[in-house]
């Protein structure tokens, strides 16, 4: 009988250890998840970050080249100016 009793103790024993770890485990499923939310929230958030700093880079990359197109411009008016202007001055330098 005394064996009997032993083996009800540490059955028992063995319940309430795996329940422990049932809840510890459902603990940190559910605290998981909620820190996947959340870093996928970051995550867009940082995604659209980048998209705006993205077209920024484009727009600045565009007012470069077009600032670049103008001086160009302005250097064929000057140029074509000088040219016709003082073409004597002009062909010697």
């Amino acid at each position: 009988m005394h064996n009997v009793q032993l083996l009800v103790d540490q059955t028992e024993q063995e319940i309430v250890q795996s329940d422990r770890k049932l809840s510890y485990n459902k603990d940190l499923v559910v605290n998981l998840s909620h820190e996947k939310e959340e870093r996928e929230v970051h995550l867009q958030e940082e995604e659209q970050q980048i998209d705006k700093l993205t077209q920024i880079l484009k727009t600045i990359e565009m007012s470069v080249c077009v600032c670049v197109c103008v001086r160009l411009l302005n250097t064929c008016t000057v140029y074509t100016r000088l040219q016709a202007g003082a073409s004597i001055c002009f062909m010697i330098f």
